[in-house]
This record gives structure tokens, sequence and C-alpha cells, in this order.
């Protein structure tokens, strides 16, 4: 029985696409012009949602989240010196949230946490100055447990006054049941808001950073603004049309790559016939198809740079084509090797036959 090293299936692999540089080059481009179509599809996509968020980031309708990766505290005090910052609007912190429930409404739990600063402000993107002594609710709890400013509500025993309703899920949907207990910058905060001006978003992002000398695993996220029927940037990027172009693309490379080794049974017969052994033959026309596939690959990625490039759209959605094409590329080469399906005949000398006859 024949077998070959890797160099010399390898060899082979080479030598059968040299033999049909016509049908080689066309299957490439063909994968080529697949892969661009998903990755423009995605380009698109993203670059259109990325637009969306950028633009809410220049209208200065947005909020910094700072955090850890690790999910460690951030020094509150440090939280609240970012406090009159040139670019900065306002700035707070929260700390841990714990879940409560009113003696009013004992079956309605809500999470409660403390807050530093004019967490208020960063939160619902005014500039405000922070309430007085007192809890804040988030409008959305507010209106479910019946309260107003300058009401009372009793939790676990203690009657806190309510020292103001304010729409505190307008940054985060989390924040829309939210009990803010103000309290003095001491201590640690689970993560710090910073809402910036107009313009100063970009260039506030070191200073932040630099606020907090000696936490290791610091994360800047954007927080965007969230309205009801409104969709985010976030929601859209979830919903596009576009997620599922790398299946499709895959499931069509796929498909051609199948039947074309289906319509080569006959020609890859012959290597087991002649003794070769069938996992040498198994390895050789997914070899192929992997280097048509990568060549084409190589190509689309080429000109899905070109036009990230002149579509100014950073590197973001380059990424997220660069994402869908290698997805649909593996898609392609996985599915491909089923068109062998046939060498689990025994025999194939009867396969060979049914060619002549």
């Amino acid at each position: 029985m024949t077998d070959w090293r890797p160099s010399e299936l390898v060899r082979e692999i080479l030598a059968n696409l040299a033999a049909r540089p016509l049908q080689s080059v066309g299957a490439a481009l063909l994968a080529a012009a697949v892969l661009v179509g998903v990755g423009l599809s995605e380009l698109s996509s993203a670059t259109s949602i990325d637009a969306t968020a950028a633009g809410l980031v220049a209208s200065g309708s947005t909020t910094a989240r700072i955090a850890t990766t690790t999910g460690a505290a951030l020094p509150a005090a440090a939280c609240a010196r970012l406090d009159g910052q040139h670019g900065i609007v306002a700035v707070g912190g929260i700390g841990a949230v714990t879940t409560v429930a009113a003696a009013s409404s004992p079956s309605l739990g809500f999470p409660e946490a403390a807050a530093v600063g004019n967490l208020v402000g960063a939160l619902s993107g005014g500039s405000s100055a922070p309430p007085g002594a007192g809890l804040v609710l988030s409008d959305e709890l507010a209106s479910q447990l019946g309260v107003v400013p300058g009401s009372y509500l009793d939790i676990g025993g203690r009657a806190v006054r309510v020292a103001a309703v304010a729409a505190l899920g307008a940054r985060d949907p989390f924040f829309g049941r939210l009990v803010l207990a103000p309290s003095a910058p001491v201590g640690t905060v689970q993560a710090c808001y910073v809402q910036v001006a107009t313009g100063e978003y970009a260039s506030a992002l070191p200073s932040l950073l630099g606020a907090f000398p000696g936490v290791s695993g610091l994360t800047i996220s954007t927080v965007l603004p969230t309205t009801p029927g409104v969709p985010t940037p976030a929601a859209d990027w979830a919903g596009r049309l576009s997620r599922f172009a790398w299946v499709a693309g895959g499931v069509v490379l796929g498909a051609v790559f199948l039947l074309a080794s289906r319509a080569r049974r006959h020609e890859l017969a012959v290597y087991v016939v002649t003794g070769t052994r069938r996992t040498a033959v198994a390895l050789l026309r997914p070899g192929e198809i992997d280097l048509v596939v990568s060549a084409g690959a190589v190509v689309a990625l080429a000109w899905l740079g070109l036009f990230a490039v002149l579509g100014h759209g950073g590197w973001a959605p380059a990424r997220a084509a660069l994402v869908a094409v290698t997805r649909a590329a593996l898609l392609a080469v996985a599915t491909a090797p089923l068109g062998l399906a046939w060498m689990a005949r025994r025999d194939l000398l009867t396969l060979l036959k049914e060619r002549t006859s």
C-alpha cells in the first residue's frame, strides 16, 4: 500500500492544482468574490453603526464607564477628584449593589447602591448638581412605588427621605430600577461614570485612565444613551441583517467545492485502486480546497482592506469584516470534504466501471 509523506502530499496537491490552471484560478476567484461579499456586508453594517455611535459621542450624549477587567474596586476619592477637570461635566461612582424592598411593596425587590459624587448627572447626561440628603430613585422605580421627591420610603425598617427622582436608566438600562444613597467619597466604588463635554471625549480618555494610578486592568467603555423604542448602536449591531452573511457564504462555497469533489470522484478513485491509502487521498482533496480558499481569502482581505481605508471606517469595522471572512472560509473548508463520502464504498473498481459504461 502506498502512503505519502507530508512533503509528497504537498507536492501532489500543488501538481493537481497546476494541472488545471484555469479551474484553480477560477475557483480561487470564486472564493474571493464570495468572501468579499461576506466581508463587505459586515464592513458596511459595522461602518454605519460605528458612524452612528461616533455621532453620539461627538454630540456629547455619552458617558464613559471606568472599571477594571477583574472586577476589582476603584478608590472612591480618585473618582471624585475627576470632577471639575477640563472637559468633564459630571462624575460619580457607584458602590456595591444590594437588593432591598420597601415595606409598602415587600414583593417588589430593587437594587440599592451607594453613590459618590454627581452620579445622577453622569447617568442622566445632565450637569445638575448632586441632590441633597436622601435617596435618589430612578423614574421607573418611583412610578412603581408611587413616590415623589419629599416622600419617605421604609426600607428594611428605616424610613429614608426621597431627595430626587431622575432618569437614571438614560445611560444604562441596569439603573432603570435603581435606588442611590449619596455618600462621601471614601472607601471604594465598583465603577466610575464620567459625563464628558461635547467634542472632548477622545481627548479626555487618557486623563481618565491616569486618574487611577496603581490600579491594574483599567478599562473604559462608552455608555450610550438609551431611549425606549429607539434602537441603540449595540441593538443595531445585534440585529443587523449581515450577521449571518458568513454562514451563507460558507455554505455556498462549501457546496460548490463539495460538488466539485464529487465530480472528481472517478479521478480520485484511481489513486486508491492503484495502491494509495484512502487516508492519503482523503487529505489530498481537502488540501487542494484549503489552498484555493486561502488564496481567495487573501485576495478578499486585500480588497476589503482597501474598502476600509477608502471608507475611513477605522479598525473596528475592518475587524468585523475580517472575522466574517475567516468564519466563512473555515465553514467552507469544513463543509467541502463531505464531497468525499463516496470513498466509503468498498468496491471502487465498480465506481470506475460506471464512468466508462
